[in-house]
């Protein structure tokens, strides 16, 4: 008896330390600085391979995003460093700013952010989906929530998945 349970407790420390091992390899992976090449929207015929230059950056623990929406470029403002409340409610809309920290389980990543353009948004989470496509890292956009558990209005009525084609930029 006591020989099969040192045998189970080394299948199970050998298990975790696999499963450790993959987590800790995937973090490793994604690790560095990320622009978005293409999005894809699977409501829509034609990827957007061009879109607005846009970061994302993974650390050991920590992501920050800056993700420019929209399939046209930002516009200046009429009166350089002089917004108009106008100019200023349509850039609110143009642009995704958030930073926090992250975490990997199976091929999921779950930000949290811990700073955000979106008050509600500090406090909740961002869940993607993740895979590899020729050395390109693919986010699939699964669900977004508040701090307070509110689903965002685009993962409730989305018709269908975005994916973002991320390529590393060179250090």
């Amino acid at each position: 008896m006591t020989k099969l349970l040192h045998i189970a407790t080394y299948v199970l420390l050998l298990y975790m330390a696999l499963l450790f091992g993959i987590v800790v390899h995937a973090q490793e992976a994604i690790e560095g600085v990320w622009r978005v090449s293409r999005i894809d929207q699977d409501f829509r015929q034609e990827p957007n391979r061009d879109p607005e230059p846009s970061l994302i950056i993974f650390t050991a623990q920590h992501y920050s995003i800056i993700w420019i929406l929209g399939d046209e470029s930002m516009q200046p403002y009429a009166e350089r460093w002089s917004a108009t409340d106008d100019e200023k409610t349509q850039r609110f809309g143009e642009v995704t700013v958030n930073a926090g920290t992250y975490e990997i389980e199976g091929s999921q990543i779950k930000t949290f952010p811990l700073v955000a353009r979106d008050p509600e948004f500090i406090g909740g989470y961002f869940l993607s989906e993740y895979t590899w496509r020729d050395g390109n890292l693919i986010l699939t956009l699964l669900d977004e929530y508040s701090f307070d558990g509110v689903q965002h209005p685009w993962a409730k009525g989305s018709s269908g998945q975005i994916h973002l084609t991320l390529s590393r930029l060179p250090d």
